[in-house]
């Protein structure tokens, strides 16, 4: 964490502003002040990345990790040595893999009604013959 009283501190000792009120107005901070804030910000930074530990919480095992290197190196070599313009691309590839798949679901749903609908009319016309036929037999006489 950083200390701030201490900042505050070696500004007062330097004779800078030191309220709230004093620095309200940005323009009134001097070089002088401006110095000691940079050199401040620069001193928090530096002791927060010494003091702190990064986690990832995105764990993966070793060989998973050495297959993100390969997709990042296949993104990468679809957009030409560009890895945005290749994420790009395959975002537009499975975009339209997407839209394919939709027609071609409708077609085959299309495909199907059709030829049941033939099996169907199959089954009828040749009931439909038979009957002819029996009734015409029946209707002629012996």
């Amino acid at each position: 964490m950083v200390d701030t009283r201490a900042f505050f501190q070696k500004a007062r000792a330097q004779g800078l502003a030191t309220t709230s009120e004093e620095w309200d107005d940005m323009a009134s901070l001097t070089q002088a002040d401006l110095e000691l804030i940079k050199a401040f910000v620069q001193e928090a930074v530096s002791e927060e990345l010494k003091n702190h530990t990064l986690h990832c919480k995105f764990t993966v095992s070793e060989s998973d990790a050495q297959q993100f290197s390969h997709l990042v190196g296949m993104m990468s070599d679809t957009g030409g040595g560009d890895l945005s313009k290749g994420i790009e691309t395959m975002r537009k590839n499975h975009e339209w893999m997407k839209s394919m798949r939709e027609r071609s679901s409708k077609a085959g749903s299309i495909f199907f009604v059709m030829l049941v609908t033939a099996v169907v009319a199959s089954i009828l016309s040749t009931w439909w013959a038979g009957i002819k036929t029996v009734a015409t037999k029946f209707l002629a006489g012996p």
